[in-house]
């Protein structure tokens, strides 16, 4: 069913291509001109999203951008961080948006139970997969993979239906014909993640994250040596004041001009000559000059088409300027 939104909008943003409204830029990392400034679906993302905000944030993508920054952020209080109200009535607010059927806010009331519960898994389940930094991912966690995409694949299927349907008891008919599970799984994450017992199921799951394992016995060492130690903390405390005091004396002695310091200069022609190249990278690669370049050309193939058009010569125009154009970078200006 996704298939027919994936068509529609893939022709829209190729049409505004075409006429040269998706222009977005130049990247100079890439060093090619930008074009997906009305993208509106990520389709490999959204085939491939692992969590439920990879997913959203791939559908529909720049309504998703307008009830961000004007509904999401506005309603969040100021001073706090955006959470199950903001959601819920950014959610409400795209129903809204789509009309007044009942199963517009069927599927958008349970999109903001998936994206409460999603951060909830996201910051419990997703570290467990982690090593100590926090960051590099675990040999399983491809498994965790996964399992998301597949999880994300059926939470989704479930939801959308009463998009499709509509009516109101038509789309329970469905939701019941398979118990209601998706709720039921919702409900109970609820029930453990912020019910009476949230914080000891919080506590087991961080006892199961290599990072928090880490910290926790880095403090249990720290612990130990002072301990054992206890004049130790006396001994750095006493160490970091008489470092403190030298500089400061040092910085009187000097009357507040930092010594100077020889070896320094060693590196200074070194440091130049980088300077230098650098600069001549930057101005070669200016995206500035490269996006005139380009536009100057667009648009001198543009008065030409009227211009055949207008006269009648030459074969009939069937494609505007941009349709001509491949975006590649122009490494230097033709003289």
């Amino acid at each position: 069913h996704r298939f027919k939104y994936y068509a529609a909008w893939t022709i829209s943003e190729g049409s505004c291509i075409l006429c040269g409204l998706g222009y977005n830029g130049y990247d100079p990392k890439t060093q090619k001109i930008r074009w997906d400034r009305v993208r509106n679906i990520d389709i490999w993302t959204v085939e491939t999203a692992q969590n439920t905000r990879e997913m959203l944030e791939a559908w529909n993508m720049n309504t998703n951008k307008w009830l961000k920054y004007s509904v999401y952020l506005r309603v969040t209080k100021k001073g706090k961080k955006p959470g199950f109200r903001s959601t819920l009535f950014t959610f409400l607010t795209s129903a809204f948006w789509h009309g007044t059927r009942p199963g517009y806010y069927l599927t958008f009331a349970t999109g903001a139970l998936y994206q409460t519960c999603g951060k909830i898994y996201r910051r419990n389940f997703r570290p467990i997969f982690l090593r100590e930094d926090g960051v590099t991912p675990l040999p399983s966690k491809k498994i965790y993979d996964l399992v998301g995409i597949y999880a994300i694949k059926l939470a989704f299927g479930y939801m959308v239906q009463p998009f499709i349907i509509l009516d109101l008891k038509p789309s329970l008919m469905v939701w019941g014909s398979v118990y209601f599970y998706v709720h039921i799984i919702v409900a109970f994450s609820f029930f453990l993640f912020r019910g009476p017992y949230a914080k000891q199921v919080t506590e087991f799951f961080k006892s199961k994250q290599p990072k928090e394992i880490f910290i926790r016995k880095q403090k249990k060492l720290e612990k130990d040596i002072s301990a054992s130690s206890p004049n130790l903390g006396g001994i750095l405390k006493a160490k970091i004041e008489h470092e403190k005091g030298k500089t400061a004396e040092e910085e009187e002695m000097n009357l507040g001009i930092p010594p100077i310091e020889l070896e320094k200069w060693d590196n200074a022609k070194e440091d130049w000559e980088d300077f230098c190249k650098d600069y001549k990278e930057w101005r070669n690669k200016n995206g500035l000059e490269i996006e005139e370049e380009n536009l100057s050309k667009a648009f001198e193939r543009f008065k030409q088409e009227f211009s055949n058009a207008a006269s009648g010569s030459g074969e009939r125009v069937r494609k505007m300027s941009f349709s001509g154009y491949s975006p590649k970078p122009i490494s230097k200006k033709e003289e």
